[in-house]
């Protein structure tokens, strides 16, 4: 399976799986031309305002673009595995840049800081801070659109199951069985928290998966192969299957989502307002 289909058989003119890595170096493409337009062109102004706002459409419509499509036309239309890969690699990457983002915008402010007193009095004397600082005004748009993307999609109620049936599809192409169990505990995560959303009781994931991979590799083939069947049905057959596997009581098998679980979403919106906030501050300062 390459990178140039979905697991639906649709192909892809432009892989989906490369639009997170050109989301890394926009900053770059976006600050180089415009720093050779500025050098080549009288107009500048004119053309700041003009890529700026290419710029912050293009990252923008890419963090709502989930917003209008249902959950299963977003996987066939993406692919399952794209959509699973996207979504696994922004979380990692937005992990590292927010930080950042937040980090060096609070630098300039800071008397102690190398950042303090140099930044824009001189930029060939002060080339390093500027640039860094340059680059991460242009990163905090992008934490923006990526907390937009994963949150537009996570807000759909049957995000969480299609994901999971997604990563079932992946199970069925992989040869290496650690690849397989990878991608098997991402699928009961993701049945849990779909569960406790639509019926506000969970399943040990772990349990369930600790008591897959002990399995012999026949029982274990047969096993998941079970799993992907009961995601085919009704939303719910997967549970009542691993029920089944757990050998508990239905009283004993699910759990209730702990409450701080429950304040998730709400951390997930504040995390996407700060970079919106940095933006601003970083232009008008």
């Amino acid at each position: 399976m390459t990178a140039d289909h979905d697991l639906s058989g649709r192909t892809i003119l432009f892989p989906n799986r490369t639009l997170p890595f050109i989301y890394l170096i926009l900053p770059f493409i976006y600050g180089g031309t415009l720093a050779l337009l500025t050098v080549f062109v009288n107009q500048t102004i004119y053309l700041f305002f003009a890529f700026s706002i290419i710029y912050f459409i293009a990252i923008i419509a890419y963090g709502i673009y989930p917003l209008f499509l249902k959950t299963e036309k977003l996987f066939h239309k993406i692919g399952y595995d794209n959509v699973i890969f996207q979504y696994e690699f922004l979380k990692k990457l937005v992990f590292v840049t927010l930080p950042l983002t937040i980090i060096f915008n609070i630098f300039p402010y800071i008397p102690s800081s190398p950042f303090y007193s140099e930044v824009g009095n001189d930029y060939s004397k002060n080339f390093l801070p500027n640039t860094i600082l340059g680059y991460i005004t242009l990163v905090a748009p992008i934490n923006t659109s990526i907390l937009l993307r994963i949150m537009t999609q996570i807000v759909k109620k049957d995000f969480r199951f299609y994901f999971a049936k997604g990563c079932c599809k992946i199970i069925l192409e992989k040869e290496d069985d650690l690849e397989k169990m990878k991608y098997l505990l991402l699928l009961l995560k993701s049945y849990d928290m779909y569960l406790k959303r639509r019926i506000k009781v969970g399943i040990d994931d772990q349990k369930i998966y600790s008591i897959i991979l002990y399995k012999n590799a026949e029982e274990r083939t047969q096993t998941i192969n079970s799993i992907c069947d009961s995601l085919e049905g009704n939303k719910l057959n997967l549970a009542k299957y691993l029920s089944s596997i757990y050998k508990v009581p239905d009283s004993e098998f699910y759990n209730k989502e702990p409450f701080l679980e429950q304040l998730k979403p709400i951390g997930l919106i504040l995390a996407t307002a700060i970079p919106i906030i940095i933006s601003a501050v970083a232009l008008l300062r």
